[in-house]
């Protein structure tokens, strides 16, 4: 588990600069993964904003029009299992008297700190202290203080309200608020409750905003929180398009005679035509795509992740052995490169923490879309996402990182027995993001 070291250093110390550490950290990863992709093992690729305005068409996928919605399953939200839903326990990994000196000296009023210092809301375990402090201080605690005790508590697994929050982007809290119907004082009511965490706007106490705001603002606001930042993405085919491009594109893994008379039958409406890139998908990722776990009469479908669905894209038979992290690794070290320019449709976009572990897999279809699922939970979703929407959700909590792009060899100009793909020294023990 993680712990804190005081053994050099004064707590006050140790904390301030241990913190100042972590933003700059988890700052520096974010830009890096984003924007500094590695030459050696990383193909780099622009990422482009939400406009839902078609892209050139000197693009090799075409013209796409883009539409941002929510998706969520609200039949599949279950409260009871939801670890920031319980009343708030904060765990710090350090001894009674190293906790009391950072309370001290933390920047809380003086009725906070006092009820924070009431060892009879503390339990004492032998690899920390356990606070169970009282709602009505978690309430009143100003977003500055919030975060930084929050920070704090983020380090350990034992604290998965603060290590996994609900993150919205900055300035869009309050927009998707209103969108909702919310009342103004319960928009006021749940501000009180965020934090600022790497840019992004973090809740944290769940349970807590239940508490503030109307049963039914409240099954409106689980909606909102639980929805996957998905697009519906359509393919526009004018009469002067090159259908040739377009198809050996779309059709990448020998499907381009399929999909060849659709796209010509499209050229020929008069003013061109469109059609969802769903279409275009191989079967795999069509069936799947906008689905939930549960909507499948699938003994396997709470353990398929990212990996599994990345793998699978191009298979017409869906392999299984997937589910086997040994399998995954075997599989990239025999038939995938380091793309060496531009993603195109169909490579892993893979993403690596810095002890060399693949945490999540996608598989890039255009622009900046790709095709995913975020980990194994059963609300969340086969869908398409913005790239760096996918970037901002995983990059959020880590302080550093890096981006690979793998194209399997048989799309590649090079020999089958080539030299292996460069893949990270770990990547069986895949990190998932965590359920919620």
């Amino acid at each position: 588990m993680n712990r804190f070291s005081f053994r050099h250093l004064p707590w006050h110390t140790t904390f301030l600069l241990g913190f100042a550490s972590a933003l700059t950290a988890i700052a520096l990863g974010v830009w890096l993964a984003m924007f500094f992709l590695r030459r050696d093992t990383v193909t780099q690729f622009a990422l482009v904003g939400n406009s839902a305005s078609p892209v050139s068409v000197s693009e090799p996928w075409g013209r796409l029009e883009a539409q941002r919605i929510p998706l969520v399953n609200a039949d599949d939200i279950d409260l009871a299992a939801n670890q920031l839903m319980g009343p708030p326990r904060w765990f710090f990994g350090c001894t009674q008297d190293q906790l009391v000196r950072y309370l001290m000296s933390a920047d809380l009023r003086a009725r906070e700190r006092g009820l924070l210092l009431d060892q009879r809301h503390w339990k004492i375990h032998t690899n920390g202290c356990e606070i169970a402090p009282p709602e009505a201080v978690v309430l009143t605690l100003d977003p500055a203080s919030r975060a930084r005790i929050y920070s704090v508590l983020a380090k350990s697994e034992f604290n998965p309200a603060q290590k996994s929050p609900y993150r919205f982007a900055p300035g869009r809290f309050k927009e998707h608020l209103q969108a909702i119907g919310l009342e103004g004082f319960e928009i006021s009511r749940l501000e009180r409750l965020t934090y600022t965490n790497s840019s992004a706007i973090c809740l944290a106490d769940l349970g807590i905003a239940k508490k503030l705001i109307r049963e039914h603002s409240f099954e409106e606001f689980l909606e909102m929180i639980y929805s996957t930042p998905a697009y519906t993405v359509r393919l526009r085919v004018m009469p002067d398009s090159d259908i040739h491009t377009l198809a050996a594109y779309w059709g990448r893994g020998g499907r381009e005679k399929q999909i060849t008379p659709l796209l010509r039958s499209l050229a020929n409406v008069p003013g061109g035509g469109s059609i969802s890139i769903i279409a275009l998908l191989p079967e795999f990722a069509r069936n799947r795509v906008y689905t939930f776990p549960t909507t499948w009469d699938d003994a396997t479908a709470n353990r398929q992740d990212c990996a599994y669905t990345a793998m699978n894209f191009f298979n017409q038979v869906v392999n299984t052995n997937f589910l086997n992290p040994e399998t995954i690794q075997q599989t990239l070290v025999r038939d995938y490169l380091p793309a060496n320019d531009q993603p195109t449709f169909g490579d892993l976009v893979q993403l690596v923490d810095g002890e060399g572990r693949i945490f999540h897999m996608s598989v890039f279809l255009a622009d900046d879309f790709v095709f995913t699922k975020n980990g194994v939970s059963l609300t969340e979703p086969w869908t398409i996402m913005r790239l760096k929407d996918m970037l901002t959700l995983y990059f959020a909590n880590r302080t550093e990182g890096r981006v690979l792009v793998l194209r399997r060899k048989e799309f590649t100009n090079v020999p089958p027995d080539t030299a292996p793909a460069v893949i990270p020294s770990n990547p069986s023990q895949l990190a998932l993001l965590p359920t919620r």
